[in-house]
């Protein structure tokens, strides 16, 4: 598992190179700079973790900061991007009660089964935040997602807003059942490799809907 792991690492940075690059040459950052930023982020996060992995190792204190510390700030951006793809259509995806009430309910369940976890167990501070965040991460992607995907018979999505709700969805999926796996089953085998291949899959779905420009449109706007 380690090896693949290894070897999905600097294929993440390689399509998250593309995205950006695609981006850049169709002159998408504007349109999604949120979205950008998070790939930005990302590569120099990885960039960074790669010398410190070389240099010092995977299991020094370095190694531990340098991961979670620029983790931390992933949780971040992804509801901030979700956030601002549903802005651009605000007017036309109001939030319900609905929408609030399931959001409600997912956090209340999973922050009920990892806080318990947590404190009855000992980790790593910067490691307790970033699990601390998952609930919060999952319950407002469901919320604003529902409200996006709501307005589709009024506006058009298009393949770019698409591909990076379903991208950030299968992050935070992936994130949520590593955790669930982790602290319930106290199985730490599948946790990185989980990450990395969350990542991965959401990677590929970019390149192929971010290649070029697709924007959101009102239905029978051209």
């Amino acid at each position: 598992m380690i090896n693949v792991d290894y070897l999905l690492w600097p294929v993440n940075d390689l399509t998250a190179a593309i995205v950006v690059f695609r981006g850049y040459r169709q002159r998408m950052f504007t349109l999604y700079p949120v979205f950008y930023a998070f790939l930005a982020t990302f590569l120099i996060s990885s960039v960074l973790r790669a010398i410190i992995f070389l240099e010092f190792g995977v299991g020094s204190y370095a190694y531990y900061y340098a991961y979670y510390g620029t983790a931390l700030l992933f949780p971040i951006f992804q509801m901030a991007i979700i956030w601002t793809i549903r802005e651009s259509i605000a007017a036309k995806a109001p939030l319900e009660s609905k929408d609030l009430l399931l959001g409600g309910f997912v956090l209340s369940v999973l922050a009920l089964r990892i806080f318990t976890r947590i404190f009855e167990g000992s980790y790593p501070l910067l490691f307790t935040i970033l699990c601390v965040s998952v609930p919060f991460v999952a319950a407002f992607f469901v919320v604003y997602s529902r409200a996006i995907l709501r307005v589709r018979r009024r506006v058009r999505l298009g393949r770019n807003v698409k591909g990076i709700l379903l991208g950030v969805g299968l992050v935070t999926l992936t994130t949520v059942i590593s955790h669930e796996r982790l602290y319930l089953l106290r199985d730490r085998s599948l946790y990185a490799f989980l990450q990395i291949f969350g990542n991965f899959c959401a990677h590929t779905i970019w390149v192929y809907c971010l290649w070029d420009r697709s924007p959101s449109r009102l239905i029978g706007e051209r």
